[in-house]
């Protein structure tokens, strides 16, 4: 690194490499929230040590929350998820997804019919929070003629997360639910996120899809409910003391921001250290990785 950015580095952001910093980061909080790919896993694999370092921070006492921008699965898929990749039990109370997020949402805006791009766990959610969910086109060719001629029934909200099923006749429909005449469904859109990376590739995510909706009716989406948006920690209670983990600086880092918590930027997923002189966006401490963090803390040396 230039010298400029590692004096950079050395003012304003604390990297914890002592036994002593980890420890008095430890001692401030009682509540810890994971981003969860990135941090704890990396697609289907757990990221090393990952699993060891929630056992220990469970063993200190830390209320651990998983706070994800996935708005895939629902969250008894979460503690699925969790117990196979990790080995750690998990409840429900302890998952806030993007797609509880946006149920919690659309049920705070009264919606009651909902058309929605994305996955199982997102339409659970939604049907979980009261909102019905109007069922998927079958899988056809696509036929546009058929599609603008079609009477659709009022949807109070069109919610765009990431779907792995995405048709041109399902975005064609999100767009001609939105420009209904007489009416204004509310568009949500599940989180941020663009991108996506797998395999080392940068692939779609909802924020994507929402964009291609947007560009057609020449509209925003009314809500973005995912992180970095403070819904996610207003619905769990806004507890104090609390730490925010993960490995974006525009989503995870700004979340804890927003939230007026502590952030801990870990470097073993999205964002690299040579990302931090760039961004506006910073957090208050960062690691190589979550499992550093605790070895840190029980190690009877003052330096890893």
């Amino acid at each position: 690194y230039s010298f400029c950015t590692l004096l950079f580095l050395t003012i304003f952001i604390m990297k914890i490499t002592t036994t002593q910093q980890a420890r008095d980061l430890l001692s401030s909080i009682d509540v810890i929230l994971f981003d969860c790919d990135g941090v704890l896993w990396a697609g289907a694999a757990a990221i090393p040590g990952s699993s060891w370092a929630i056992q220990e921070l469970q063993k200190m006492g830390k209320k651990i929350f998983y706070v994800s921008n996935n708005s895939t699965k629902s969250r008894e898929e979460y503690v699925s998820k969790i117990r196979k990749c990790l080995g750690v039990e998990a409840s429900v109370d302890q998952i806030y997804s993007s797609a509880v997020a946006t149920a919690e949402y659309v049920k705070q805006q009264g919606a009651k019919l909902c058309f929605v791009l994305g996955q199982k766990g997102l339409k659970e959610e939604l049907e979980r929070a009261g909102c019905s969910v109007i069922p998927d086109p079958p899988s056809r060719p696509y036929n546009p003629d058929a599609i603008a001629g079609r009477d659709l029934p009022h949807a109070d909200a069109v919610v765009i997360g990431h779907d792995f099923d995405l048709s041109m006749e399902k975005l064609a429909l999100a767009m001609l639910y939105l420009s209904q005449e007489g009416s204004r469904p509310l568009f949500v859109l599940t989180n941020p996120d663009a991108v996506i990376p797998i395999n080392g590739k940068s692939m779609p995510e909802a924020a994507c899809i929402a964009a291609a909706i947007s560009a057609n009716i020449r509209r925003e989406p009314d809500a973005v409910c995912g992180k970095p948006d403070p819904l996610l920690y207003n619905i769990m209670g806004s507890p104090p003391r609390a730490l925010m983990v993960g490995d974006r600086l525009e989503t995870d880092i700004q979340f804890g921001i927003n939230a007026n918590i502590k952030t801990l930027l870990v470097l073993s997923g999205y964002q690299k250290e040579s990302d931090l002189p760039k961004s506006n966006i910073q957090p208050d401490f960062y690691a190589a990785d979550i499992s550093q963090l605790i070895k840190l803390a029980l190690s009877s040396t003052s330096k890893l």
